[in-house]
């Protein structure tokens, strides 16, 4: 059995850093308590909207920008962001909600019809 703290280890070991780049931390989580302001927010905005969802295009889409983002975490069926906290299900089909770091936008006051 593989601890995880040995992963991270090994996969410190595997990164070789060139001479003369910064050293690059690994992007800490947000905090319990921003989380839950982020929560709140997102909600608020989705709540305001009446509900609007993103077309199931722009859903797959966006969830498919975060797949190759390096702030994306968690499992493959239920991952979530490590900028904001989100969890990515929801954040992606909410018409609402942009990326963080501007990957993708909210698709809200947009015609759905033409795509996201």
């Amino acid at each position: 059995m593989v601890f995880r703290p040995h992963l991270k280890q090994i996969e410190k070991l595997k990164k070789v850093q060139k001479p003369g780049e910064p050293e690059q931390k690994e992007q800490e989580p947000p905090s319990m308590m921003q989380k839950a302001s982020n929560i709140v927010k997102s909600s608020a905005r989705y709540a305001g909207s009446g509900f609007k969802k993103a077309s199931e295009k722009t859903k797959n889409e966006r969830m498919e920008i975060c797949k190759k983002c390096k702030f994306m975490t968690g499992p493959e069926d239920d991952p979530s962001c490590n900028k904001c906290g989100c969890f990515l299900s929801l954040k992606t089909a909410w018409a609402t909600e942009s990326c963080p770091i501007g990957k993708w936008s909210s698709s809200f006051g947009q015609s759905q019809s033409g795509g996201g």
